[in-house]
């Protein structure tokens, strides 16, 4: 079993969202040492970060939340499929409206807003694409929508930050 400081993630340079990197090792780590158990209070944050901001957050049960965040995943990876299956990433989402980059983006936690052009949402969500269309060709979308899947997509954003 490697360790998580030697998985080759082969970085490149990215966009607003974070850098560019092949996600299957990173998934196989993540498949490998996530148990679907998230602390409240990460759970918490992670439903912050996934737009769920009521100011009861942190009195919500846990049950809620885990149930709103798996919602969320499940939409997320059911549209990865699909965008993927019409192979939207090689036209650089084009044939998407403008509406419908931005709820895919927003749905992602990709950048979205005042401040980014629609063309630069487009090719955020396309970079997003390429990193997981490996992930929804190898693994698959019924695998994906697993707990350790879900907790998956609802991390990569947040490491591609980090990063």
């Amino acid at each position: 079993m490697k360790h998580p400081s030697d998985i080759d993630l082969k970085v490149r340079k990215g966009d607003q969202a974070g850098p560019l990197f092949d996600a299957l090792p990173l998934y196989r780590l993540f498949d490998h040492f996530s148990s679907g158990f998230i602390p409240r209070q990460q759970m918490v944050h992670i439903a912050k970060v996934s737009g769920m901001t009521t100011p009861l957050l942190y009195f919500v049960p846990k049950l809620f939340i885990r149930y709103s965040l798996r919602s969320i995943a499940t939409d997320i990876i059911l549209d990865d499929s699909n965008l993927i299956l019409e192979n939207h990433k090689s036209i650089n989402c084009e044939s998407l409206t403008d509406d419908e980059v931005l709820d895919a983006c927003s749905l992602r936690g990709l950048p979205c807003g005042s401040d980014l052009s629609f063309d630069e949402m487009r090719k955020l969500l396309t970079n997003y694409l390429v990193i997981m269309e490996p992930i929804h060709t190898l693994i698959g979308k019924d695998r994906l929508l697993e707990n350790n899947g879900i907790m998956f997509v609802l991390h990569l954003q947040a490491i591609r930050l980090k990063m």
